[in-house]
């Protein structure tokens, strides 16, 4: 790596976000060096704002002070500025271009799994194992019979379907839910195997615990919410059964309205998850409180105990 290549060289991203993961992953092959800005979800900050003003997401990488945006669109941006080290894309051109056309699938078909209800969470399941299975036989097409979609080594496709390898485990422990599965896709379930063995995959990871506490905790969905009294939630049999819910140890309890009851329930958030949520990021509730037309929202709880209603991003 050229020294002026590796000055000024910041990540903007997130631990759970697998496109940042993407990213990083890229970075580490390539074998630069690199500021990791961590960035707060419920919080868009100035920068990322100036950075990316157009869709204000991460992951951004900043090179010499310029943004760059998109994980593909960076992953690509990385392979060429420091082509010293091994290419990410394949030489050949048409190669090249069926890596991007599956990179893209990856993205639009196979990795939106995040829904408000148990049937929405089935049906969009049911596309994603249904988008994965021609990822079985691209991955034979492309491969040459080798351990990766590049052949010898983890290359531009690999980088795209494996980043959210770490996602999908995290599915398997909160729903028991198999994405890639060794029964419908056998080579494509040996390759997710030898991709998390790798270096790379090892050093980019976010870890599952971090993945499961922002997906699993705190998401439900309502057209009203109430938060219930300890005692009034302490003697309940019976809870909503239109979100999954987990409620957070504090001054309430949150429950949806109407309600399809269910004997179970909810888990509480661990003290961990707790630990990481501020004061600000959402709106405060107290016990009695109700809260109409919420829509998709997290429950978050400080280390005091405080409830907040927090908007999805």
């Amino acid at each position: 790596m050229m020294a002026d290549e590796g000055e000024g060289v910041k990540l903007l991203g997130t631990v759970v976000s697998p496109f940042t993961v993407r990213v990083r992953m890229a970075l580490h092959l390539k074998g630069v060096s690199y500021e990791d800005l961590e960035h707060d979800l419920f919080n868009k900050g100035d920068l990322l704002l100036a950075s990316n003003p157009v869709h204000k997401k991460v992951p951004v990488l900043i090179h010499a002070s310029r943004p760059v945006c998109e994980s593909l669109v960076i992953v690509e941006y990385v392979d060429e500025v420091w082509a010293g080290a091994a290419s990410l894309l394949p030489a050949d051109p048409y190669d090249r271009v069926v890596a991007r056309f599956w990179a893209a699938y990856v993205d639009d078909k196979v990795v939106s799994l995040r829904a408000t209800t148990e049937e929405e969470r089935a049906e969009r399941l049911d596309v994603a194992l249904a988008a994965v299975r021609p990822l079985e036989d691209t991955f034979d097409a492309c491969s040459g019979g080798k351990a990766f979609f590049a052949g010898d080594s983890v290359g531009y496709l690999d980088l795209a379907l494996g980043c959210h390898l770490f996602w999908f485990e995290a599915l398997r422990e909160m729903f028991g839910v198999m994405v890639i599965d060794a029964g419908r896709t056998p080579r494509l379930a040996a390759w997710s195997g030898r991709f998390l063995e790798t270096e790379t995959a090892k050093k980019a990871a976010s870890p599952i615990e971090s993945i499961v506490e922002y997906e699993g905790p705190c998401f439900f969905h309502g057209d009203e919410m109430r938060v219930l009294g300890e005692e009034e939630a302490e003697s309940r049999t019976a809870w909503p059964q239109r979100r999954r819910t987990r409620c957070c140890r504090g001054s309430g309890y949150l429950e949806s309205s109407p309600m399809r009851s269910r004997q179970r329930r909810p888990r509480t958030a661990s003290s961990s998850a707790r630990r990481k949520m501020k004061p600000g990021r959402g709106r405060e509730l107290g016990c009695g409180a109700v809260v109409e037309n919420a829509g998709p929202a997290y429950l978050a709880a400080t280390a005091t105990g405080t409830i907040f209603l927090v908007p999805m991003m």
